[in-house]
């Protein structure tokens, strides 16, 4: 029969000794062992724990109570089957299985934010209405009921025809169909006022290609909101990027692309996850900070005459940003997420991860090849037989897995081949906090390791104990990698505690009472009655989660 090893292994890094070590038995008797060495083997027997004697706790109750039941919000994300690494065999993760969309805001103008979650393919988004006691209901609205062949990978509500109501443009792509489709093709749906809504025709121009986000602001300052829409990836070419959009509103809901003439070197930037729109000089013009797989963390700062000027920092496996004035100094900072560090990749400045792209067997497709080192080398990260899945043509060659195991890419291709290749790279893996530091510098750290343990996909920032200091919540996880590198699930959610000055205290599960397992993508902030604030969680093929925020402060 199987068994697993009896003994317990713990990492810990660079510490020499360990403070205390408390064993709880399944009988409730504990046991404490001080000043512990490492590197050696402690053997515990539950004959010697002690009764425990511990006073009565007098832990404040958590802050946060999931009410998934009562909140009557059902919705389950229902992912269809695509293995994208049939396509293409070098992916480091699927590109198919991203959302759902999910956003939040008062589209009846009731004082109570309603809820809209994307569907996947083959599956219709639902809107959510919050009645007075603070239910949820799906709307009556017929508007959503052709969208089955669409994906939804993002969704806002804006004004967008300046009547004062929210209107919904719900963000689609797909890496499942051809590069250029009607099925890539972005909604926009018109509200009357009262939460009821239907699809506008003709607003939109010919975006036919696969999308992953998108932010409203009024770039250009003539009183309406406009629109950037980020590209996604172009289906069986990863890693390159589709074009983006800038959809300049012309004040009535009609929209035009006008990104060549304004931000021409945004059009093809990079496989863009999130955005926001910021004023980062506090000009009181919006500025645009985008952030990517495989991209640098980049910030376009509006001049206020039709030009831009840039930073670029950091290229990494950025998934979202959240800002906030977290260090109380009047000018806005950043939380950005990454893929964090809990896998097999590793990187810095001197040894990046690396991807070479081309199509190095002619054979019409593009061949991604992710490389890391290992020691002073870098090497193929796939196997042999991921590499003749994506080239047969190396079958021949690499006979036996020996002649492959030890080859790095310069034994594989030749130099020419290499040298023909374009090169992503990326150099931290890690979450981080970036703090504006005024006249255009920013500043990174990387967030406490708690928080690399998982790829951290979406934030909300608030102050949630009421203490007067911004907050974060945020959640994470990827299902998305292949059954060789395992699923990214070591994330609950975080509660970050702010304290005011740009740093946060990262608040266990067990204390804040915040618990968000499983493929979380978006969350949200909805306002409740009695100015209640609750947090709707999204997840990849999995129902939506709902948690309330016991004791609050609305910003």
């Amino acid at each position: 029969m199987s068994s697993v090893d009896w003994r317990l292994y713990f990492g810990l890094g660079k510490a020499s000794k360990i403070d205390n070590v408390e064993v709880v038995w399944p009988d409730g008797k504990k046991q404490i062992l001080a000043n512990v060495p490492i590197n050696q083997l402690t053997i515990l027997k539950q004959a010697e724990a002690q009764k425990s004697t511990s006073p009565p706790s007098n832990a404040p109750s958590p802050l946060f109570e999931d009410i998934t039941a009562s909140s009557k919000l059902q919705f389950k994300h229902i992912e269809n089957s695509f293995n994208d690494f049939k396509v293409q065999p070098l992916l480091p993760h699927m590109l198919s299985s991203r959302g759902p969309a999910l956003a939040a805001d008062d589209v009846n103008n009731d004082g109570l934010d309603d809820v809209y979650i994307g569907g996947a393919n083959e599956q219709i988004g639902v809107l959510f209405i919050q009645k007075p006691d603070g239910t949820f209901a799906k709307s009556s609205s017929k508007a959503f009921a052709n969208d089955t062949k669409y994906e939804d990978q993002d969704a806002l509500f804006f004004d967008a025809d300046g009547d004062k109501d929210l209107d919904l443009y719900v963000v689609t792509g797909s890496s499942e169909i051809a590069e250029v489709s009607p099925r890539h093709t972005d909604r926009l749906y018109t509200n009357d006022g009262k939460g009821n809504f239907t699809f506008s025709t003709n607003s939109l121009p010919p975006m036919d290609t696969p999308k992953s986000c998108a932010k409203a602001a009024d770039y250009d300052m003539d009183g309406d909101l406009d629109l950037f829409v980020a590209g996604l990836c172009i289906p069986g070419k990863y890693p390159l990027a589709p074009q983006n959009y800038l959809l300049k509103n012309n004040g009535k809901g009609q929209f035009s692309d006008v990104i060549k003439d304004v931000l021409p070197d945004l059009q093809f930037v990079g496989m863009i996850r999130d955005l926001v729109w910021t004023d980062f000089n506090s000009d009181k013009t919006p500025d645009l900070f985008l952030v990517g797989e495989w991209m640098n963390l980049t910030l376009y700062m509006n001049q206020g005459n039709g030009k831009y000027a840039s930073i670029a920092a950091k290229p990494g496996w950025w998934n979202s940003i959240e800002q906030g004035d977290f260090d109380g100094d009047g000018d806005l900072d950043f939380i950005v997420g990454n893929s964090g560090t809990n896998n097999r990749f590793k990187s810095n400045n001197q040894q990046p991860l690396q991807m070479y792209i081309n199509d190095f067997d002619d054979s019409g497709t593009i061949d991604p090849l992710l490389t890391l080192y290992l020691g002073e080398n870098s090497y193929p990260f796939h196997s042999r037989d991921e590499y003749i899945d994506q080239m047969p043509s190396l079958k021949g060659k690499f006979l036996r897995y020996r002649d492959f195991a030890t080859k790095r890419l310069e034994d594989i291709f030749k130099p020419e081949q290499l040298q023909k290749a374009m090169v992503l790279q990326a150099t931290t893996l890690q979450s981080a906090y970036i703090e504006n530091k005024g006249n255009g510098q920013i500043g990174v750290r990387p967030l406490e390791n708690a928080l690399q343990m998982a790829p951290l996909n979406d934030m909300v920032v608030s102050d949630f104990n009421a203490d007067g200091v911004l907050d974060i919540v945020a959640v994470g996880n990827s299902f998305a990698p292949d059954a060789e590198i395992g699923q990214y699930d070591a994330a609950i959610g975080w509660y970050l505690q702010g304290d005011g000055t740009g740093n946060f205290a990262n608040i266990a599960s067990r204390n804040s009472g915040f618990y968000a397992p499983g493929d979380c993508r978006k969350i949200v902030a909805v306002r409740t009655p009695n100015k209640g604030i609750s947090l709707v969680i999204a997840r990849n093929n999995d129902k939506a989660q709902v948690v309330k925020v016991k004791a609050q402060r609305v910003q």
